[in-house]
């Protein structure tokens, strides 16, 4: 079995006629195309990684995302005896420069990032001339502050020099005939390239790269300074040529230029675009480019200041984009969508109505809006893209439209949001909706809430929380490190989910879903849980420790907390000193009193006077009196009867001691005369006194002892 070039198997019915088929079928491609074979495939061998297999066998290998002038899928193929001959490709090491070579030429494929200074290319390695610089070869190399190439480089591989930010200037000697794309690409620093006037490819001008006759703008170093203007003589100004130059400060365009695929975004300095009045395809006004007659606002420059507003009709996608200064926009009536970054970067943007008709607002289009402090979003928006209003770092208030069922993740990283509406048919909150809003401190969602994504409320300023029974689905760490978050209640009714003592847990109690970072001191998880949701208890840093009322629980991880683990005589799993890493300690037995505390959702160590409830929480204890009730109207009344006062009461605790007492005064409380019953099945008794000698009162008094 063979496998064809897909990778899919060929049947071996017949190979040698297919060996000797597929021989003929190559030849032929190649025949008469020599010239043109050596150059393009000494384009592709740098790339190229595998030795050829021996003589006799047959290897097509596809070299994926290499685009060629000329050639767009190159197969390197080795073939029996009589074919093409295959280069023999080697690896090594020369003076802390990594290659690859052949016979005849080697390519530098990757120098160590962090080496520097004053590097200079060698011309040769072991006699072989060095002609290529390949893909990345000296990416993130940030210590080059110089960089010299010797006259046998013919090719500037894809990134070759990109993010060496130590480099201010560049020579391309005269033998450079091929240049790839994005070669200085993060070159902060890099004010000027030059090219030997004898290099019959490309040029230079005033630090600035074009092709050998000067048509096409090829890059524009990204720290260029001042007014640049462009010669008369360019046509084309490529994609990518001139982005992020941060300190250009005008723009003069030549009459000639037909062709603007790059309309210097990113260039944070820039104030002012002119066009020559005599160019047919492109304008200016007020130091904006435009298209010809003025129906496409084609770029407003970073440095643009104060008020833009958009004539009706005139199409504006693209223009606002990291116009790093405008202040105030105001788009025509007509508009209908926010298009996807329009507004993106627009860091002084203050300003802004949205248009009464627009129904949609595309991905990233307010993002890093950073002086934008409030957003009021028309009813006749359906949509809202992806990270619309990300980062919006003074967006204080929201008015989302009421028909909204979806809120997606649009409001990441708006640290100031204290204020936004929650649509009253809210179906969905998505994954990082509202993710780093940390003064997002109040929210009340709606009945209609059913899903509620991963990070949705992450790192915000929530205080309290309360799930709606609607709620069925709540993704990962939805309301992890919120910080002043101390509780999160569920409503009772809700068929998913429920809460206790604060912490979320599913609806059997038999996973802990997320403890509030806020929460502080003691927590106690019920008997039930079996699992903790990773990270449930992410940087809760004020527990100081974990109550375990049954066996030792699954846990994924503890998500930067560190507390002591607590747990009962007789439970399972846990360590005599440590588990999972942590300190633990055997409690020894379980209190009756405090399951009964943790049972009706109050602390498990919860102090017993406590008056809370209108009695103490002792009585009700001894009592069983529900703490959810109107517990002081709960406590038994004395039955008075003609000869005797009686008091009937639960007595079922056995770390209890009830005495009833009575008394003529109110003062001196006896026993003495007292008869009290044998409990019935439910634990009551019914304590008697006598009448006789005068009106007489009744009390019971509890006591804590030892349980037996």
């Amino acid at each position: 079995m063979h496998k064809d070039e897909s990778g899919g198997r060929i049947p071996s019915k017949k190979k040698s006629n297919r060996r000797s088929d597929f021989a003929k079928a190559t030849t032929d491609k190649w025949t008469g195309r020599t010239a043109q074979m050596e150059e393009d495939f000494r384009l592709v061998k740098p790339l190229a990684r595998r030795q050829f297999p021996p003589a006799g066998a047959i290897m097509i290998t596809q070299i994926p995302n290499i685009i060629l002038p000329r050639v767009f899928v190159v197969l390197l193929v080795a073939l029996c005896s009589g074919g093409m001959a295959s280069a023999q490709f080697t690896f090594g090491v020369f003076q802390n420069f990594q290659y690859s070579a052949t016979a005849t030429e080697v390519t530098i494929t990757r120098y160590p990032g962090n080496l520097g200074g004053n590097i200079t290319v060698p011309s040769t390695i072991n006699g072989i001339p060095v002609t290529t610089i390949g893909a990345g070869a000296f990416d993130n190399c940030p210590f080059i502050f110089s960089m010299t190439l010797p006259t046998s480089i013919k090719t500037l591989g894809t990134s070759a020099f990109s993010r060496c930010s130590g480099l201010s200037s560049f020579t391309i000697p005269s033998t450079v005939t091929f240049i790839s794309g994005n070669v200085f690409t993060g070159c902060t620093n890099l004010g000027s390239i030059s090219v030997s006037s004898s290099n019959p490819v490309y040029s230079s001008l005033d630090g600035i790269l074009y092709n050998k006759s000067r048509t096409a703008l090829i890059t524009l170093p990204q720290n260029k300074s001042g007014a640049v203007v462009l010669p008369t003589t360019l046509t084309t100004i490529r994609e990518s040529s001139s982005g992020s130059c941060s300190r250009i400060t005008s723009v003069s365009i030549p009459a000639s230029v037909t062709s603007i695929l790059s309309t210097f975004s990113s260039c944070r300095s820039l104030a002012t675009i002119t066009v020559d009045p005599a160019n047919p395809n492109y304008s200016s006004r007020d130091g904006m480019l435009y298209n010809k007659d003025f129906s496409t606002l084609l770029r407003v420059p970073g440095a643009k200041t104060g008020k833009v507003v958009v004539e009706e009709g005139a199409t504006v996608i693209g223009a606002f984009y990291a116009a790093y200064s405008v202040e105030e926009v105001v788009l025509p009536a007509s508009t209908t969508a926010i298009a996807d970054s329009m507004f993106d970067g627009c860091e002084s943007l203050r300003t802004f109505v949205f248009p009464a008709g627009v129904n949609s607002i595309g991905r990233y289009a307010f993002r890093f809006c950073d002086s934008l402090e409030e957003i009021v979003i028309p009813e006749t928006v359906q949509t809202i893209g992806t990270y619309a209003f990300r980062s919006c770092r003074s967006l204080t208030r929201v008015r989302l439209p009421l028909h909204l069922t979806v809120i997606g993740d649009w409001f990441g990283s708006c640290e100031r949001l204290t204020d936004i509406n929650m649509p009253p048919g809210l179906v969905r909150i998505e994954d990082s909706a509202f993710s780093n809003a940390t003064n997002l401190a109040n929210v009340v969602l709606p009945e209609s809430v059913e899903h509620i994504g991963s990070t949705a409320f992450f790192v915000t300023g929530l205080r309290t929380i309360r799930i709606p029974a609607s709620v069925t689905s709540i993704g990962n760490i939805a309301f992890s490190l919120c910080q002043n978050l101390t509780e999160i209640e569920v409503a009772p009714a809700n068929m998913n989910y429920t809460s206790l003592d604060g912490v979320l847990y599913s609806k059997d109690l038999r996973t802990l879903i997320q403890c509030p970072a806020g929460k502080s001191g003691i927590i106690t998880v019920p008997e039930s849980v079996t699992a903790i949701v990773q990270n449930a208890f992410s940087y809760s840093a004020d527990i100081t420790a974990i109550r375990f009322m049954g066996n030792s629980p699954t846990w994924g991880s503890s998500g930067g907390t560190n507390p002591e683990i607590l747990y009962f005589e007789g439970k399972t799993g846990f360590g005599a000193a440590t588990w999972n890493g942590f300190t633990a300690r055997n409690l020894g037995q379980v209190a009756p009193s405090g399951l009964w505390l943790f049972s009706h959702g109050l602390p498990y160590d919860r102090d017993l006077q406590n008056t809370d409830l209108g009695i103490p929480l002792l009585l009700a204890y001894a009592l069983d009196i529900d703490p959810d009730t109107d517990a002081a109207a709960a406590v038994p009344d004395t039955a008075v009867g003609v000869n005797s006062i009686s008091l009937t009461y639960f007595a079922g605790r056995s770390d209890i001691q009830y005495i009833p007492q009575f008394s003529t005064t109110l003062e001196d409380w006896q026993t003495t005369g007292i008869v009290i019953s044998a409990a019935d099945a439910n634990g009551f008794r019914t304590a008697t006194c006598p009448r006789s000698g005068g009106a007489r009162f009744m009390r019971l008094k509890v006591m804590q002892v030892a349980a037996p």
